[in-house]
C-alpha cells in the first residue's frame, strides 16, 4: 500500500488476526526480462505495460473468478479459494484457463507493439492447505485478508521454473489433472489440447536447489503446454 501523504486513522480497537484453514489453487504471473527491457525504454513505455497488466488481471478476476488478488511489480498472485461449489477440479480448471489467456493476449500486444516488450509471462500453479489469515490492526486500511503457507510458497517457486509462455504445476496440481485428463487437457479438442509436459534436465536440476521446495515437488512437477498455440507463441516455456 502507498502512504506517504496519506492520513491513516487509527481506531480505539486492539489489533487482532483470525485464521481459518482452507485449500487453495494459487497462481504467480511474473514478466520474463522486465528489469533489463525497463533499460531500455522511457517510464511511460514501462507505466503503460504495468497498466495493461492491471487490466488483464481485473479482467482474469471477472471471467475466472479467484478470490484473492495481489499485484507485485511486474507480477502478480491470484488465490482460488476452494468450497463445495468451487471445488478444487473447478478452481484449477479456471486457473489454467487464466493462464492460456494470459499468454494468448500477451502474444496479441507483443505483436502489435513490434516485438519491443519483454519476452512473456512465466507462470506457477500450485495446490495445497493453506491458512487463511483476516487481521484486525488498528489502522483500518490494513485490515486486509491474506492467504499463506505452503502452496503460496510452493508456486512462487513453480514460477521462478517456467520461461516466457510456461506454465509450471506442482506435483498436487499434476495429480489432480490425471485423475480426469479429459476435462483438463481437452485431448479430443486440437485448438485447445493441452500436455503435461516432463521439466529437462536443467529445470529438474534447479527444482532440486530451490530452498522450501517439498521433495515431491523437486521431482514430480510438470510443464503443461498447448501444442498448437506454443508454436505461434513462439515458446513453450520450459526451461
Amino acid at each position: 500500500m502507498y502512504i506517504k501523504g496519506r492520513q491513516l486513522v487509527a481506531t480505539s480497537d486492539q489489533s487482532t488476526t483470525q485464521g481459518s484453514p482452507c485449500t487453495v489453487v494459487v497462481m504467480y504471473g511474473d514478466l520474463r526480462g522486465f528489469s533489463t527491457w525497463t533499460n531500455t525504454v522511457t517510464a511511460e513505455v514501462v507505466a503503460s505495460l504495468i497498466q495493461e497488466q492491471c487490466e488483464r488481471v481485473f479482467q482474469i478476476v471477472n471471467d475466472h473468478h479467484p478470490h484473492f488478488y495481489k499485484f507485485l511489480g511486474d507480477g502478480f498472485l491470484l488465490v482460488w479459494d476452494a468450497d463445495e461449489e468451487m471445488t478444487v477440479h473447478v478452481c484449477l480448471r479456471h486457473a489454467i484457463d487464466a493462464a492460456y489467456h494470459l499468454h494468448n493476449h500477451f502474444h496479441h500486444t507483443q505483436s502489435e507493439r513490434g516485438n519491443i516488450l519483454p519476452s512473456g509471462y512465466g507462470i506457477g500453479l500450485s495446490v495445497g492447505s493453506a491458512i487463511k489469515v483476516q487481521p484486525e490492526t488498528i489502522i483500518a486500511e490494513f485490515n486486509e485478508i491474506d492467504f499463506v503457507g505452503y502452496p503460496l510458497n510452493c508456486g512462487a517457486r513453480m514460477q521462478t521454473l517456467a520461461g516466457a509462455y510456461g506454465v509450471t504445476l506442482c506435483s498436487t496440481a499434476v495429480a489432480t489433472i490425471e485423475e480426469d485428463r479429459d476435462a483438463f487437457l481437452y485431448p479430443d479438442e486440437p485448438t485447445f489440447a493441452r500436455q503435461l509436459t516432463a521439466p529437462t534436465v536443467a529445470a529438474s536440476e534447479k527444482a532440486r536447489s530451490l530452498r522450501g521446495l517439498h521433495a515431491l515437488d523437486q521431482t514430480n512437477f510438470r510443464y503443461l503446454t498447448w501444442p498448437r498455440h506454443n508454436v505461434r507463441w513462439g515458446s513453450n516455456g520450459i526451461l
